[in-house]
């Protein structure tokens, strides 16, 4: 039932007019990050995210779809979501990276200041667990008048 959620709501958001705002994702506790596979085809994944200078920044795990997509094809849209990954608002155009292990501090002062100990306990049993984790950092060309942590 999720798998068919997020594969409805990859090709809603794909095909909605990406006129949404960095403000708009900085008011809701999720984020969709609709990545493209070779073919074209969108993905979407619900995730935690914050809004930091402009940027929004994730972690994953390194191994994952998302990043794997990303590294071969930076395009992304960002659409406020539910837990579920229901869209709740109008995506915007972003381009997306992987950071290198000197640029993480921005990302993970961002989370942690917008998620809080609930995130960093979840963080830390990734760590436990030896998860490899990285951060993203998505660039989009709209302003953000909401220049905080979340």
């Amino acid at each position: 039932m999720q798998a068919q959620l997020l594969r409805t709501t990859a090709r809603e958001v794909s095909r909605t007019r990406a006129d949404g705002t960095l403000d708009d994702l900085a008011r809701h506790r999720h984020t969709l990050v609709v990545t493209f596979r070779r073919d074209g085809a969108p993905v979407a994944t619900p995730v935690w995210a914050a809004v930091a200078e402009g940027r929004v920044y994730v972690r994953a795990e390194r191994s994952s779809g998302k990043v794997k997509r990303l590294r071969r094809d930076p395009r992304a849209l960002l659409a406020p979501c539910t837990t579920q990954g229901r869209h709740l608002g109008p995506p915007l155009r972003a381009v997306g990276r992987v950071l290198a292990a000197h640029e993480e501090q921005i990302a993970e002062r961002a989370l942690a200041g917008r998620y809080g100990i609930v995130r960093g306990l979840f963080e830390r049993a990734m760590d436990v667990m030896r998860v490899d984790m990285c951060y993203l950092e998505l660039t989009t060309d709209q302003p953000s008048s909401v220049d905080r942590p979340g």
